[in-house]
């Protein structure tokens, strides 16, 4: 019994030390703010063209709120989306260098900002012939708390970052297609009784797209629905797949036309200003094919009229002999 309370006091005491570390950790970063000075500005976020195998500079201005002097860690990281519907900004993991964290040159990567005070700092990415298109990266910046490393079996590190868009010598480029895999394959939910269309949408360049997809469904002998698709950012160089639901489908109509269009709006992490006009209207594609719903329903009628005919003609001849 004592020593189950001991293993409590003791799981306990573990749990607030290092929600303690955590916490101060969080709080140290917390009083750091970063704001981008390219071109003389301020941003949270940095917008910048760069010509591919010319030197561009990154200016940052770190600031400390508070009233200690703090060290801290920056470094520039891939970018990434989220997972969910949503799609937002996000950072990879600090070793994760590979699109853009190998191109940057910076002469630090720990730096003192006094209490109170901002430090700029300058960074310098150039980047190879071959590459070109929009990019989306992070600085992050953290505090490591040297006094307390290594005596605990757990290190906190509590990150924050700002996000860093790139384009790549003003190749930006729109195109979005109806993906030649599985096109138009539908199936039949034998539970809700309603057939299910996948439409595979393939970004194939470099900038982010909101999908909206009208469906049309529709039969010569006065049979037509249409619904429209909540709005999908499909973000660029990627695939999106759209679940599209024909509802229940009559099927002594048998034969459907399905018309789809598809409209796609740019959604551009980089600066819309920067833009040219033409990049900013809305694509559409039209697309249509035929659906042909199998009368299972007729086939079972047929078959027990089939199987009643034989019965009946079965018992009068039986009883005709008799």
């Amino acid at each position: 019994m004592i020593l189950k309370k001991m293993k409590k006091i003791s799981f306990l005491s573990f749990i607030l030390a290092f929600s303690f570390l955590s916490i101060c950790s969080a709080q140290d970063v917390g009083w750091i703010s970063v704001y981008f000075c390219n071109d003389w500005e301020s941003t949270k976020s940095l917008n910048l063209v760069a010509q591919a195998g010319i030197e561009s500079e990154i200016c940052m201005d770190f600031a400390n709120s508070s009233e200690n002097d703090i060290t801290i860690n920056y470094w520039f990281v891939d970018g990434t989306v989220t997972a969910d519907e949503y799609k937002n900004k996000a950072c990879l993991n600090e070793w994760d260098i590979e699109k853009f964290g190998q191109y940057v040159t910076q002469n630090v990567n720990e730096i003192v900002v006094p209490s109170m005070q901002v430090v700029r700092q300058k960074a310098y990415v150039k980047f190879p012939v071959w590459l070109s298109g929009m990019m989306n990266w992070c600085l992050t910046y953290y505090v490591k708390d040297d006094w307390w490393q290594g005596e605990w079996m757990f290190n906190v590190l509590v990150r924050k970052a700002a996000f860093v868009d790139v384009l790549v010598g003003w190749e930006m480029k729109r195109d979005l297609k109806i993906s030649d895999k599985n096109l138009f394959n539908y199936t039949y939910d034998k539970k809700t009784k309603k057939y299910n269309l996948e439409v595979i949408v393939d970004n194939l360049w470099n900038v982010d797209e909101n999908v909206v997809i009208t469906w049309e469904i529709s039969n010569g002998i006065w049979f037509i629905n249409e619904f429209t698709s909540d709005k999908e950012r499909v973000v660029f160089d990627s695939t999106e797949n759209f679940d599209i639901e024909l509802w229940e489908l009559p099927w002594y109509k048998m034969n459907y036309k399905v018309t789809l269009h598809v409209v796609w709006n740019p959604e551009f992490t980089f600066s819309p200003d920067l833009v040219p006009d033409y990049l900013k209207e809305p694509t559409t594609i039209d697309l249509s094919f035929s659906i042909f719903v199998f009368p299972w329903v007729l086939v079972y009628c047929l078959g027990w009229l089939i199987i009643l005919i034989i019965l009946i003609s079965f018992l009068a001849k039986h009883l005709k002999f008799q």
